[in-house]
């Protein structure tokens, strides 16, 4: 009997801990996320989309690779 409140009890902090780390945004993956799908809008300076695009760029805390950039910026 004891063993299995035990066994719930362990259940439920792995549960617990499993929800909690899951439900924690990923900065670097939605940073990331939205650094691949911006694009320069119609009728807007070349400028403004640079300042847009590097803003993105310093939020990510991590190095990326300068051909994904390239590659992204396009």
């Amino acid at each position: 009997m004891n063993l299995t409140k035990r066994k719930n009890k362990t259940k439920d902090e792995i549960k617990n801990a499993f929800l909690t780390f899951f439900k924690a945004k990923d900065v670097k993956h939605l940073e990331t996320q939205k650094l691949k799908e911006i694009k320069q809008r119609l009728n807007e300076y070349v400028r403004e989309y640079d300042k847009l695009f590097k803003d993105l760029l310093i939020q990510i805390p991590c190095t990326i690779d300068e051909k994904m950039l390239v590659q992204w910026y396009q």
